[in-house]
């Protein structure tokens, strides 16, 4: 009687094996959410920079404003580094609506405002500055989408280099004073290939943490923060391919 009993008994109690996949389809839907949501917002992001950029070349007056006004420049400037740490230092600020999407929206348009006067800046000294402007617009979007799909398929895990970012990132600084101290070509071109060279691993540790696929990762509220450190990597990669275009090829 006790080996039929047996007999009757299930192997694997089909409940337990329906929740469980329950579970990982569940957490599988939210993070491809979570990941819909930073691409759609970064999209946004990157798209008013460009058409802000795009008007502000095009029309002579307004580019002869943004390069003439230094003061909307640096105030912008200051404004976004403030409005970043705000974002980054104090995650309640990025996860509670609307204030993230106030406080984000804010810091594009200084962002752009930025950008928008480099570029100017480039095109006005440069007789080929907007030739150098579409080149590094092309070049950063061939290695985003290129250290992108890296970032996705390799089982390599940046996101565990933590360490070494901070070392990249506080010799990046360093460079930048030195450079600052004793103005040079050759050190600012250095500096240029050597923040490119940070920034695509940056690009690369952002997206895995964005993708979540890796020992560290995002949490699913933390879709502004995604947007907003994968925005600066792009941003600043393209400022110093571009940086980089107009030291190596400008013409004034």
């Amino acid at each position: 009687m006790q080996a039929r009993d047996e007999e009757k008994q299930p192997i694997v109690d089909s409940s337990v094996h329906i929740k469980g996949v329950d579970e990982v389809d569940s957490s599988l839907t939210s993070r491809l959410g979570f990941i819909r949501k930073v691409y759609s917002i970064l999209s946004l992001q990157l798209l008013f920079t460009a058409l802000l950029t795009v008007w502000c070349i095009t029309q002579e007056a307004v580019t002869k404003f943004v390069v003439q006004e230094i003061f909307l420049f640096v105030f912008a400037a200051i404004s976004a580094i403030v409005l970043m740490c705000f974002l980054l230092c104090c995650k309640a600020n990025a996860r509670r609506a609307p204030k993230n999407y106030i406080l984000l929206s804010l810091f594009t348009l200084c962002e752009a405002y930025v950008v928008s006067f480099i570029c100017c800046t480039v095109a006005t000294q440069n007789s080929n500055g907007i030739e150098l402007i579409v080149i590094a617009l092309s070049m950063t979007v061939l290695m985003t989408m290129g250290l992108t799909l890296y970032a996705c398929t390799t089982k390599e895990d940046f996101t565990i280099c933590t360490g070494l970012l901070w070392s990249l990132a506080i010799c990046l600084l360093l460079l930048f004073i030195f450079t600052l101290i004793f103005p040079s070509r050759l050190l600012s071109i250095i500096y240029s290939i050597f923040a490119i060279f940070v920034y695509s691993i940056y690009i690369i540790v952002d997206t895995q943490l964005i993708v979540g696929s890796k020992r560290h990762s995002l949490q699913k509220d933390d879709y502004i923060i995604g947007a907003l450190i994968l925005y600066i990597d792009i941003i600043i990669l393209f400022l110093e391919l571009l940086k980089l275009l107009a030291q190596l090829t400008g013409k004034n």
